[in-house]
C-alpha cells in the first residue's frame, strides 16, 4: 500500500466548492504502482497532523506498506484534536471583530488576539526545531522499519512577510526528497511559475488544478524510480 499525507496541495478537499474531480498525485502515484492508496492529507492542516496520523498508521501496518510520499507543509500551522485548524499567520493583520472564515469559528471571535499572542510570545528557533524534528522522525521511521519514501516541500516553511526568520542550517537525509525542504524552492513556487497552467484559476489560484497534480506525480514517479526503480 501507500501511504500519503500533506495539506491542500495534497489532499482531494482543498476547493470544496469546486469540480476538483480530477486524480491528486497521490491517487495517481497508486494508479501507476498499482497499489491501494490511504491520504490523510486534509487542506489547511499542518506538519503536526501529518505526523500524529502518519506514525501510529505505519506502525500498525508497516508490514503492508510500499511507499511514503509527504507534501509537508507550512511550520506555523496548528491542529486540535484533528478537528481543527489554525495557522496564526494569516491573523496577524486585523483585529478581534473583523470578518473572518467560518473555518475558524472554533476560536469564537478571537482569531486575532490568539494568532498576535501565539506568534509574539513564540521563538522563530521554536517552530524550526519542531519542523525538523517532525520532518527528521518520519524520516528516521521510515528508514528504521526499511519503508520506501519520498519527501517535498509544499509550502514555504515559513512566510518570510511576517516572520523575517532564516532557518538555521541542519543537517538533514535527503536522499528521499525532491529536493532540499529549505534551501530550493517549494513545489507551490515552482507551480507559480506557470500558474495559469498548473493552478486552480476558478476562485482559488492557490493549489494544483489537474496538469499541477499530474506534474507533482511525475516528480514524485521520477524520483522513485531514481531511489527504487
Amino acid at each position: 500500500m501507500i501511504v500519503a499525507a500533506g495539506c491542500g496541495y495534497t489532499a482531494s478537499d482543498s476547493q470544496p466548492d469546486l469540480d476538483v474531480s480530477w486524480l491528486k498525485w497521490p491517487e495517481i502515484i497508486a494508479e501507476k504502482l498499482d497499489k491501494p492508496l490511504y491520504n490523510f492529507a486534509k487542506c489547511g492542516y499542518g506538519n503536526d497532523y501529518i505526523l500524529d496520523k502518519s506514525l501510529p498508521f505505519i506502525s500498525r501496518n508497516y508490514k503492508e506498506i510500499d511507499l511514503v510520499v509527504v507534501g509537508w507543509t507550512d511550520a506555523t500551522r496548528l491542529h486540535f484534536y484533528y478537528r481543527h485548524h489554525f495557522n496564526p499567520i494569516r491573523w496577524l493583520d486585523g483585529k478581534d471583530g473583523d470578518d473572518y472564515s467560518p473555518v475558524y469559528n472554533f476560536l469564537g471571535d478571537y482569531p486575532y488576539s490568539v494568532a498576535q499572542a501565539l506568534i509574539s510570545k513564540t521563538d522563530p528557533e521554536i517552530i524550526a526545531e519542531k519542523y525538523y524534528e517532525e520532518i527528521e522522525t518520519l524520516t528516521d521511521i521510515c528508514e528504521a522499519l526499511n519503508i520506501k519514501y519520498i519527501f517535498s516541500q509544499m509550502l514555504p516553511p515559513i512566510d518570510h512577510s511576517y516572520i523575517p526568520f532564516k532557518f538555521p542550517h541542519r543537517n538533514l537525509k535527503t536522499k528521499g526528497w525532491l529536493r532540499h525542504p529549505i534551501y530550493d524552492k517549494p513545489m507551490s513556487e515552482v507551480l507559480l511559475r506557470d500558474k495559469e497552467k498548473y493552478l486552480v484559476s476558478d476562485g482559488d489560484g492557490l493549489h494544483p488544478n489537474k496538469a499541477g497534480h499530474e506534474y507533482i506525480a511525475n516528480m514524485y514517479l521520477k524520483k522513485y524510480n531514481r531511489l527504487y526503480g
